[in-house]
């Protein structure tokens, strides 16, 4: 690993910061002979700034970046009988990125700001009865995701004649 992108915007490597983090838990627990609980809960973060080309640079340009991801998945196993099991399986996460840029940047001012909510849950029954096997369950799944952008042109020669001068969108 070294300190430096391996393809950099310019050769100073201008703006060549960033981080990471993660943490996880993983827990399971047998209740009783019959029950079982588990749960796993994960997040991770990376936050960094976008390299500058020269102008930008001079100009006084930041640009930053980051996404996080936070996560939790329950279980539950129940043994109703030496030939009936039932399980509950549930997860939630939550996802989002996001990039903004400051005042001086150049040719652009862009933010944007996107992610999703995923939700799902899924319950199931196996039972066993003499040869066959039985098994039921219902699953569903929810996510909605969200998106904004904006930005604002600092530098029209960059640009074709009559490109407005801003857009927003969510």
């Amino acid at each position: 690993a070294t300190n430096w992108y391996e393809n950099p915007v310019v050769p100073q490597n201008y703006t060549n910061s960033g981080t990471t983090s993660d943490f996880a838990l993983h827990f399971d627990r047998d209740l009783t002979d019959r029950d079982r609980f588990g749960l796993i809960v994960r997040h991770e973060q990376s936050e960094f700034k976008v390299p500058n080309e020269q102008v930008q640079e001079g100009a006084g340009q930041r640009q930053d970046r980051n996404n996080k991801e936070t996560m939790a998945i329950l279980s539950y196993q129940h043994i109703f009988s030496t030939n009936v099991l039932g399980h509950v399986h549930a997860m939630i996460r939550q996802d989002s990125d996001g990039f903004w840029s400051n005042p001086l940047s150049t040719p652009i001012i862009a933010s944007q700001q996107r992610g999703f909510r995923d939700e799902y849950l899924k319950a199931t029954v196996a039972v066993h009865h003499g040869i066959q096997e039985w098994k039921a369950g219902v699953e569903a799944d929810f996510t909605p995701l969200h998106e904004a952008f904006s930005d604002t042109i600092t530098d029209f020669t960059q640009f074709d004649d009559g490109m407005p001068g801003s857009f927003t969108f969510s």
